[in-house]
């Protein structure tokens, strides 16, 4: 591994072969990527948050050709002549004794020109102020899906990060509470937040993201702020804090038996001068709601915030009718999937084949019974017999139904988590079944 190391900064090699290739599989997937809706909304959010900043815009097919491969290699060179300001970190069950002459040779051999160096500000700053994007896009399925970010200045400290960490997971118990399971407005709402220190001041970024039926867009949306406004105004549920504390202090415990744990820690220690884990316990214990909630408001009060929502512009009516095919295509799926398919494909044809012989039957029945009804009761109308006859015929398909149909309450739970209504749901797959 060390002698790799010292290969990578004192011989990298070109290999023009490799790069061609290269170009050619990431052009596929740059076009292949194009026809993906996300797509559009990852560049209505880029654009929102760099303001179409040139570093932040999004690698496209047409630029692969534009790669210089030399340019790559010059810049390659430069930056790895250097190792005077490389930090190494090892992690795991490392024999010093074993390791110190390997080090000193492929690590301590590494060029040096003792150069000084520091961040150069690129002004890649997240807008200010408040934003919103809604577009509308054309999907296959209708769907709305809404990115909101807040961010601010906040200090790069442990508490910090700690209060973070509880603020997201405050926001995933009360969004799976009142949007999912109150509302049935989304699959679930994805709540992800991080401090940052570089280029310049220290920052916080609060990102919330979810999917839901266009026509519930707005309303999920304004649930989604009302509910983090709760928080900043009146803090997080004490039940809230003590799950916190209970799951972030035994995952802690986990990691620390982990070397990936102990990589992020030097890293953060060695990168961002900051030590995050002797004292986490203590603050992790320490954390109370109102500790929540001023770090919420205080994040909140600097009114910095994005929302970008893309929308196939479908209402929920219009939603509810493809259900038919989805359910429909979801039940093709599952048959070609089952082990006993070319058995079902056999039973299939014999089905159909009982139906054409039963519709045959019955047309012949329509023609032949009125003249035998007449003969039979001529004082009575043949519609009037057989009407008499209905309801055992109603009561028989009932009891064949009751036995061997699959019951609604076992096919609905794949769809559960649709933004639609356990009612619409339900009436839905039994009119699919009639």
């Amino acid at each position: 591994l060390l002698q790799l190391v010292y290969l990578s900064f004192t011989a990298p090699r070109m290999d023009q072969n490799a790069f061609e290739s290269y170009k050619s599989r990431t052009k596929a997937a740059l076009a292949n990527q194009e026809a993906n809706p996300q797509i559009a909304l990852s560049d209505s959010l880029q654009k929102a948050m760099y303001m179409n900043h040139p570093r932040a815009l999004r690698v496209k097919a047409d630029m692969i050709d534009k790669i210089d491969y030399k340019r790559i290699m010059e810049m390659y060179k430069d930056r790895f002549k250097d190792a005077g300001d490389f930090t190494f970190l090892f992690v795991g069950n490392i024999t010093l004794d074993e390791a110190k002459p390997l080090i000193e040779t492929y690590l301590g051999g590494l060029p040096t020109i003792h150069r000084t160096e520091n961040f150069r500000d690129t002004k890649m700053d997240i807008r200010k102020g408040k934003y919103t994007n809604v577009f509308s896009k054309k999907l296959e399925t209708p769907l709305a899906s809404v990115l909101i970010i807040a961010s601010g200045k906040c200090e790069y400290t442990l508490k910090n990060d700690v209060l973070m960490s509880f603020l997201t997971q405050s926001l995933d118990k009360v969004y799976l509470e009142s949007v999912r399971e109150k509302e049935g407005g989304s699959y679930g709402v994805s709540v992800y937040g991080q401090l940052s220190r570089y280029p310049n001041d220290d920052e916080a970024f609060l990102q919330i993201y979810f999917d839901t039926d266009p026509a519930k867009r707005e309303k999920m949306t304004q649930i989604i702020m009302n509910e983090l406004q709760k928080i900043a105004q009146d803090g997080p549920a004490a039940e809230h804090i003590n799950k916190t504390k209970e799951f972030m202090l035994k995952k802690h415990t986990e990691q620390m038996k982990e070397n990936g744990y102990w990589l992020n820690i030097l890293n953060q220690y060695y990168w961002y001068k900051a030590d995050m884990d002797s004292n986490f316990q203590q603050v992790v214990e320490s954390i109370t709601p109102e500790d929540v909630k001023q770090f919420a408001k205080a994040l909140l009060e600097q009114n910095n915030c994005i929302e970008v929502s893309m929308t196939s512009g479908e209402t929920k009516e219009s939603f509810l009718p493809m259900l038919f095919t989805i359910i429909r295509r979801n039940e093709k799926l599952a048959a070609k999937r089952s082990p006993m398919f070319d058995k079902n494909r056999f039973a299939k044809f014999l089905i159909y084949f009982m139906v054409a012989y039963w519709a045959a039957l019955l047309l012949l029945m329509g023609v032949t019974l009125p003249s035998a009804f007449e003969s039979a009761a001529p004082s009575m109308e043949p519609y009037h017999i057989l009407n008499q006859g209905l309801i055992y015929v109603l009561i028989t398909d009932f009891l064949v139904r009751f036995v061997i149909q699959t019951a609604t309450s076992h096919e609905i739970k794949p769809y559960l988590l649709m933004p639609v209504k356990k009612k619409k749901l339900i009436e839905t797959l039994l009119l699919q079944s009639a």
